[in-house]
């Protein structure tokens, strides 16, 4: 069995890529155009995020942008050659562009009996690559894989 998956997780940990911090790098304007398929105001904020992570996650899993191939392996580092073998990234000259989208969710429940409190998971949810970003038109096939919605 792979370790891929975990390895993944460990990375997007690490990297913050949670509901809550990439909505805090994008802030309310441009999290709101990416609801809507908009990203410019998101490729503007995480151009002044300085590579960071988070912003490169950002970038490739939810703007469907390359990114440099140096800041894909310092935000998933160990992985961007093992997920191309897997044909969940292509690496070109370069640069390293996402063949998935990856995006965070997170849900909250109740504690644990007897310690109370809310408890924060995060999770992410892994589709085909999300069509018609800015308005661009593009088919999908029948074996397309939505993401939630």
């Amino acid at each position: 069995m792979s370790d891929l998956p975990h390895l993944l997780r460990d990375a997007l940990v690490r990297a913050d890529f949670t509901y809550d911090a990439v909505a805090e790098l994008l802030g309310p304007r441009a999290h709101d155009a990416l609801a809507r398929n908009e990203t410019t105001p998101a490729l503007r904020r995480t151009a002044q995020a300085g590579g960071s992570p988070l912003a490169t996650l950002v970038r490739l899993f939810l703007l469907q942008v390359p990114v440099e191939a140096g800041q894909a392996e310092a935000a998933l580092p160990g992985l961007v050659d093992r997920m191309c073998v897997e044909g969940l990234l292509e690496q070109s000259v370069g640069e390293v562009a996402a063949r998935l989208d990856v995006r965070p969710y997170a849900t909250e429940h109740a504690g644990p009996a007897g310690v109370g409190g809310v408890v924060t998971e995060h999770l992410w949810v892994v589709s085909d690559l999300t069509p018609g970003l800015d308005g661009a038109p593009q088919r999908v096939g029948a074996d397309h894989v939505l993401g939630i919605s």
